[in-house]
């Protein structure tokens, strides 16, 4: 009985001592881990899979925050006055990896891409409210969360807002879509594919995922634009598994119908 007390003691002293942080790294990587010391130029920690291994360090310089166990965040903020370029994998000059955002309202992360001359999230808002909804359980950070339009259209942070028809017709346009294709409903896209080239594994860094079973039995990514198309539609952008994009609309204010259709997702764009 001693034994088993003792083993429980020296447990609960262990997982008190290795409580978890987050070292997020200026190229959006996460390090799990327990933050032991902090230098004048390094932070040192032990992995969170390795509590009793060696102590690692990293440079302050390529840290872009610490999430600490007790909730308190460390944002290492750069001396430029503009966004840092993440250098590595940058295919073309016109994409660039910017510095991760925090979202001040609940921590969140987001990986930051710029193509030509915008700035987008190059993930989907998971910022919680009351209606929102996450696209597969227990599944929010990867996939972000779906929203109503009512919300959507005012829910990114401040200096960021939801992308308009408009700017996604511009982001397509750049991508090499002709402008009156891009202008047109259902599938379009010119090559090399605007679809493909912003998707997971696409040369762009945005990084749309496809959701099976969000939206129908299909693999599919449903986002707002902040364009009304009539009193009671918004226009939309859908990608599936090929090349082309749909702009496509949706009912703004019709909630739980068959599939949750208009609980789609959000990028937000900076202002």
């Amino acid at each position: 009985m001693r034994t088993i007390i003792l083993i429980f003691f020296t447990t609960l002293i262990t997982s008190n001592i290795f409580a978890q942080d987050i070292i997020t790294k200026k190229t959006g990587e996460d390090i799990e881990c327990k933050v032991t010391e902090i230098d004048l130029d390094v932070v040192k920690y032990k992995k969170s899979s390795n509590p009793n291994g060696p102590n690692y360090s990293i440079l302050k310089e390529d840290i872009f925050r610490i999430k600490y166990a007790n909730g308190e965040i460390e944002v290492f903020k750069t001396e430029e006055s503009s966004p840092k370029v993440i250098t590595g994998n940058v295919v073309n000059e016109n994409y660039k990896k910017l510095e991760p955002f925090v979202d001040p309202r609940d921590g969140n992360t987001y990986k930051i891409v710029q193509i030509y001359d915008q700035v987008w999230f190059a993930e989907n808002l998971n910022y919680e409210t009351e209606e929102s909804i996450c696209s597969k359980p227990d599944n929010c950070k990867e996939f972000g969360r779906r929203y109503y339009f009512n919300e959507a259209i005012s829910i990114c942070p401040e200096g960021w807002h939801l992308a308009s028809d408009e700017e996604w017709m511009k982001l397509e346009t750049n991508l090499g879509m002709l402008e009156t294709e891009a202008r047109k409903s259902g599938w379009r896209g010119t090559h090399p594919g605007q679809g493909r080239i912003l998707m997971v594994n696409g040369e762009t860094g945005f990084d749309v995922k496809l959701c099976y079973g969000c939206f129908a039995l299909r693999d599919l990514a449903y986002y707002w634009t902040s364009t009304l198309k009539n009193k009671r539609n918004a226009f939309t952008r859908v990608f599936a598994n090929r090349q082309s994009i749909s702009r496509a609309f949706l009912p703004t204010n019709e909630k739980n119908n068959l599939y949750n259709t208009n609980l789609l997702f959000v990028r937000c764009v900076k202002n």
